[in-house]
């Protein structure tokens, strides 16, 4: 079942059932690591809950990040064209990450 691609009806369904997941697992993994981060760095209650404010929304972050290129791959069925920074020599663009915006 792996092997078979989903009707272009149920992709979109598969895409928010993943990103939901993604979701709640990147949220409280967020919760956590600003749990653990606030435990150690901070004293004052105000900062520990800004430690963790910062945590849970790198989380959703991510998740937002990656669920949004999962929809972007539905929209363009062309496949990703990835290549290394390696083979193509060193990339300048936005603060020198090879990102060219």
């Amino acid at each position: 079942m792996a092997d078979k691609k989903l009707p272009s009806e149920l992709q979109s369904g598969a895409v928010w059932d993943k990103a939901l997941e993604r979701f709640a697992i990147n949220t409280g993994a967020g919760i956590v690591g600003g749990l653990i981060a606030s435990v150690v760095v901070a004293r004052a209650p105000g900062f520990r809950k800004m430690v963790i404010g910062f945590g849970t929304g790198c989380g959703v972050g991510a998740a937002w990040v990656k669920a949004s290129q999962d929809f972007e791959k539905i929209d363009d069925p062309r496949p990703l064209q990835f290549c290394p920074l390696s083979a193509r020599g060193p990339r300048l663009g936005l603060l020198g990450l090879g990102l060219n915006l």
